[in-house]
């Protein structure tokens, strides 16, 4: 059951198909979200170099590992939250029927479409970022849809700044990387007319 194909097959589906499709997904995600949170609170803090590791190092060694890749390539924040000890079953499940039930808004599909990465960007974090409301709900001794929700709103705010930066540091690296290519091309280039003295 690919993640993907799976959202674009359901529209020509009856009620009962979507709900049962709707069901598996979450059965199978949220069963492997316990699995993971598991790991990391019981197996992953064995590894000898556990204490030193960055939470970005932390991230890539999950990932890593084949049992668990997908469910963080399709769940980053909620991967995320984990390492920093913050899982709620109530709060993925939530979340889990909210990501198969999504669907964008018109201003949010024009942002989707658009060339602009960071528009892009906003649109997805804010989707996959829903899952800290439902985390901040379940785990908050009063109950407060609306401090939920002013909670997930500076959260998407981090993480839009976040997203900049990472994107600028990529396109920096790339504009880098392309200035070498052209300084070593220049450089054979000059190399190979003194060898041909002209």
């Amino acid at each position: 059951m690919q993640h993907n194909k799976m959202f674009n097959d359901i529209s020509n589906l009856s009620n009962d198909e979507k709900l049962n499709l709707e069901n598996q997904y979450v059965m199978k995600y949220l069963e492997l979200s316990k699995k993971l949170y598991r790991y990391i609170l019981d197996d992953f803090p064995k590894h000898k170099k556990f204490k030193k590791m960055s939470y970005q190092d932390k991230f890539l060694i999950l990932k890593a590992l084949p049992e668990y890749s997908e469910f963080i390539d399709y769940f980053p924040i909620v991967t995320r939250e984990m390492l920093f000890n913050m899982y709620h079953d109530k709060a993925f499940k939530k979340f889990l029927r909210y990501i198969f039930n999504y669907k964008p808004s018109d201003d949010e599909r024009v942002k989707l479409s658009s060339k602009d990465k960071m528009l892009k960007m906003g649109v997805l974090n804010s989707k996959n970022a829903r899952y800290v409301y439902y985390l901040h709900y379940y785990t908050s001794n009063k109950k407060s849809k609306d401090k939920s929700e002013e909670y997930y709103e500076s959260y998407i705010k981090e993480l839009n700044k976040d997203s900049e930066t990472h994107y600028k540091d990529y396109i920096n690296l790339l504009e880098e990387s392309n200035k070498k290519k052209e300084e070593i091309k220049e450089r054979y280039k000059q190399e190979i007319l003194k060898e041909l003295n002209l």
